[in-house]
């Protein structure tokens, strides 16, 4: 025990260093976790000798922390009742892609891999396992840079909400077939016949371990529950993450001694289960992400370093060739696996096209896997780790550009768009009556650039002050033509019929989130706030301005603009420089009023340690004066 908290001290102080060659790496616009492996690569046995090849293994508890962690996260992001509206294409494209791989690379090791090291003296049994295992391997992708990008380039709307879907989807995926193939290949690898037997112990081995998930997921529930300290919390989910690992170890060594068949519960399938659990079907999904975003810098910094700090140098110099074969094979399975899942699904030509640009990156789920397999198989197991982090390190460096232009080409990226705050956001009112004339010129006052579209015929004698913008017809094209699918706002005020189709519109189609639509009817304001539109009666409103009127007149005069002194403003944090600082040490000024904090779409309860993020979209309140002055802080 002495000597392995000496050696997680030097691990410590490696990943300090570590994390400076990660900042650097970002600063020359590489992935952060280039900069993390080649810390690792030089701190290992290969280059500078600081860390043996014995103590990374010895140092295998940081890496079941992250990889349960990796489990978790995955589970968490595949929201189901965001994907279900594109469920079928979902499905098809995944399972294209997951039917390609396997059929290119399985045969490739059976009959094309003799440069391949860790093949050497193997035959057509073994080599089928070790195609099986890395056909799984090859099928993961990398929400977390998907993530990323769209964070980046604001991206939304039906090819973004798809990308996102299959990408997630194939994270979950990949690890039953990592499950299901190593057990396979276990069965393979020690010459056993098969039998039906192993069908039926292998679909046990899964739905159990589906169940122990469940019951991983109520305990994380109950820590979240308890817990209020972030810290605590975190170290408690990740202390239940290394539980699980043990528990995998005991049941399969225990067996392998005791019972006729030895049982397998890969671990990575109950904490993604677990995940999947807390972060669909409890109450605690914010407590949960943001206990995952807590600890993700530290448990990525540490397995990226360790991962790096393992490469065998010595095989991957014998194994490029297969490398460079395996990228080749998966570039050509991607491609095919999305087009013919496109054509299945029925999607329109620029999916089937397309697609494939944003589905190359890959990252922590395959490192994880690879590292899996040179624990559980020690004696080819490393060489061929070595030999599929090679793979993903590439597809992660060189992955995200081309999905950037995907998203570019197909219209959803904002990041480029007039849209910020200062850049005179677009907003469109839909209707040509007297108050979308007064609401259009209000929005100019503060510093928009609306527009009015009208169905009618454009009158000779319209106000000149006020863009106005004839539309034939509510279709998606029609909306495009107008830019609709670049605006931050639409407001609906046409008929209710009329506006719950623009609603879905702009929710299905366009990928506009921000949608306020005027209502006369419950049953129409249910409507759309099914496609997350603001629904607004204005009966009902009236009623509740003069009731806060009565009870607090000085704030609501403020926010109907009768306080011609003070605004109420949001802002979106677009200054670099202001990434994780925190509210009170901007200094703003003293009669300037934080009232919310918008990250991705949930409302954060701010206060002065609320750290900021891009993309932030901070709602203050004060004079006028005063909210140039913060507006110019935030956005810089």
């Amino acid at each position: 025990m002495s000597n392995l908290l000496a050696l997680l001290v030097l691990f410590g102080f490696l990943a300090l260093a570590s994390e400076q060659i990660g900042r650097a790496a970002k600063r020359m616009r590489l992935p952060v976790i280039s900069g993390f492996l080649l810390a690792g690569i030089l701190a290992g046995p290969y280059v500078l000798g600081m860390l043996t090849a014995e103590q990374t293994l010895q140092l295998r508890v940081i890496d079941e922390l992250a990889l349960a962690f990796i489990a978790f996260a995955a589970g968490a992001e595949l929201q189901y009742r965001e994907l279900r509206k594109q469920l079928r294409r979902i499905w098809w494209i995944t399972l294209g892609i997951v039917a390609t791989s396997y059929a290119l690379v399985v045969p490739a090791f059976l009959w094309t891999m003799d440069a391949a090291p860790f093949l050497e003296g193997m035959g057509s049994r073994s080599r089928l396992a070790v195609g099986l295992i890395a056909g799984a391997i090859l099928v993961s992708r990398s929400p977390s840079s998907l993530m990323a990008l769209v964070s980046e380039l604001r991206a939304r709307g039906p090819f973004t909400r798809l990308l996102m879907g299959v990408t997630v989807a194939l994270d979950v995926v990949v690890i039953m077939l990592f499950a299901v193939s190593s057990s396979v290949a276990d069965v393979l690898l020690r010459a056993s016949d098969f039998r039906a037997g192993l069908v039926l112990l292998v679909a046990g081995e899964l739905l159990v371990a589906a169940l122990v998930g469940i019951a991983v997921g109520a305990a994380v529930q109950v820590v979240l529950r308890l817990g209020r300290w972030l810290p605590v919390q975190s170290g408690a989910v990740l202390f239940i993450g290394l539980g699980v690992y043990a528990a995998s170890a005991w049941i399969r060594d225990a067996t392998l001694v005791s019972a006729p068949f030895q049982v397998f519960l890969e671990p990575l399938l109950v904490c993604m289960v677990a995940g999947f659990v807390v972060g669909n079907f409890s109450d605690y999904r914010g407590d949960f992400q943001r206990v995952l975003k807590a600890s993700a810098p530290f448990v990525y910094l540490g397995f990226f370093t360790l991962a790096g700090a393992s490469l065998d140098l010595g095989a991957l110099r014998h194994a490029w060739r297969v490398a460079l074969l395996l990228l080749v094979l998966r570039l050509v399975a991607i491609v095919v696996g999305t087009y013919l899942g496109g054509v299945a699904s029925g999607a329109p030509p620029n999916v089937r096209r397309l697609t494939w640009l944003g589905m190359l990156t890959q990252a922590g789920i395959g490192l994880g896997l690879a590292k899996e397999v040179a624990v559980d198989f020690p004696e080819w197991g490393g060489a061929f780790a070595t030999t599929m982090i090679a793979v993903i390190v590439v597809n992660q460096i060189f992955g995200p550009p081309p999905a950037k232009w995907l998203l570019r080409r197909v219209g959803e990226a904002r990041s480029d768009l007039a849209g910020g705050t200062l850049g005179a956001p677009r907003a469109l009112v839909f209707g040509l009556d007297g108050q979308s004339w007064a609401l259009a010129r209000q929005l100019a006052d503060h510093g928009w650039r609306p527009a009015i579209v009208s169905r009618r015929e454009i009158p000779n004698d319209r106000p000149s002050d006020i863009e106005l913008l004839r539309i034939d017809g509510l279709s998606a094209e029609a909306l495009r033509k107008i830019g609709a699918d670049k605006a931050r706002t639409l407001i609906a005020l046409m008929s209710e019929e009329a506006n719950i189709e623009l609603c879905r519109l702009a929710h299905d189609e366009l990928g506009v989130s921000n949608v306020v639509a005027r209502v006369a009817t419950p049953e129409g304001a249910t409507l759309c706030q099914q496609y997350s539109a603001t629904a607004i009666d204005p009966k009902v409103a009236l009623v509740n301005v003069l009731d806060h009127f009565v009870r607090s007149p000085a704030l609501t005069g403020m926010v109907v603009g009768m306080d011609v002194d003070r605004d109420i403003v949001e802002i979106e944090v677009s200054n670099p420089e202001l990434e994780g600082a925190a509210l009170r040490e901007l200094q703003l000024p003293l009669d300037v009023l934080v009232l919310s904090v918008e990250r991705r779409g949930a409302s954060l309860i701010s206060h002065g340690y609320t750290r900021l993020e891009h993309r932030d979209r901070v709602t203050v309140m004060g004079t006028l004066s005063s909210l140039n002055q913060v507006a110019a802080r935030l956005t810089a």
